[in-house]
């Protein structure tokens, strides 16, 4: 999500804050989006430690702001970050809660993850004007967290909500070599899947992060540009969130919550996370199916008009300036869907 800049986390200080990444595009298709409206609905998804939440609510002081985050931890480090800085900032609901509207240039902060957006904003009977989508880890979880996000002698933990599910640990020593080797293939695309699956059972108990590291480091002949394990630690903190159902889900169902002229941004950071945000986009924006008399399927006539579009034929990359600032951002796509249509239209 954002470069860190400190490894002290807590204290508060501004060098401590994350840099958010792409952060003009965000505000200049934000203005353009929201620029007729008085008091907009933004909603960010990913809010971590609300970088791109200070800077939107700097740019349209007017906007109400929903900052969902399924971490407990990051929305009370951005809580105090956005009231440090003069804002009225809610305590954290649940997304199962009904939310009630923030004053204008307000924050409410939900404990939850972005795939309840559509289910919390339907519920609440609310039409977001932007939402915000900032896939991926904060740098915080990989430098300052303790969860097994980096190589180091952490608890091979990698849950981003406590309350979820098993750890990255008890996956591992659980789960059959023919499981871990599908999870590394698929989601960290790595091509010594099978090897490393086969040396992590070898070893089994696994209690640290620094010992999955070691244990792939191993598999791999010396010389690598980046750390051997990148790959398999992506692939398992993928599987352990379930990050890619939870995509799926709120690719499916955010643009439904959208008002007319409302767009949906995602920012993602490698193939996993963008061919879904791209295959997703190109369904809404293209021409729709429907069957003929015959029953046979038939896509709609060009001239029809299209529910929505996409703002960013080609997704938008950081610049070397940016990249240089915040290496993070390198891999990082910005790609940005608007509705046209309302529901009841389309």
């Amino acid at each position: 999500m954002e470069q860190e800049t400190n490894t002290s986390p807590d204290s508060g200080h501004a060098a401590d804050w994350h840099i958010p990444v792409l952060l003009e595009p965000i505000l200049e298709h934000a203005r353009r989006v929201c620029e007729q409206k008085s008091a907009p609905l933004l909603v960010d998804g990913t809010l971590g430690d609300g970088g791109h939440c200070l800077a939107l609510l700097r740019a349209l002081p007017g906007a109400r702001y929903i900052g969902f985050d399924q971490d407990a931890h990051m929305l009370e480090r951005a809580g105090r970050r956005l009231m440090a800085a003069g804002l009225a900032v809610r305590a954290p609901i649940r997304a199962t809660d009904r939310i009630a509207l923030p004053e204008p240039g307000g924050v409410q902060l939900v404990h939850g993850r972005f795939d309840s957006i559509s289910t919390c904003l339907s519920v609440s009977n609310l039409a977001a004007d932007w939402v915000l989508l900032d896939l991926g880890v904060s740098m915080f979880h990989f430098r300052s967290a303790g969860r097994g996000f980096s190589y180091t002698d952490e608890k091979l933990d990698m849950r981003l909500d406590f309350a979820r599910n098993e750890t990255a640990a008890q996956w591992l020593n659980s789960a059959n070599q023919t499981e871990i080797e599908r999870v590394i293939r698929e989601y960290g695309e790595e091509r010594f899947a099978g090897r490393i699956a086969r040396r992590i059972c070898e070893n089994r108990p696994l209690e640290s992060a620094r010992q999955l590291a070691d244990i792939v480091r191993r598999v791999y002949p010396p010389g690598q540009r980046l750390h051997p394990a990148t790959r398999t630690f992506q692939a398992i903190r993928i599987h352990v969130n379930d990050e890619m159902s939870v995509l799926q889900k709120a690719l499916d169902s955010i643009p439904d919550i959208l008002a007319v002229n409302g767009a949906l941004a995602v920012i993602s950071f490698h193939s996993l996370e963008d061919r879904p945000v791209k295959q997703v986009f190109r369904k809404l924006a293209g021409p729709r199916q429907h069957r003929n008399k015959y029953g046979r399927e038939e896509q709609e006539s060009r001239s029809e008009r299209r529910p929505f579009e996409i703002l960013t034929p080609a997704p938008i990359l950081p610049d070397a300036a940016e990249c240089g600032r915040n290496p993070a951002a390198r891999s990082a796509k910005l790609r940005i869907l608007r509705r046209l249509i309302d529901n009841n239209n389309t």
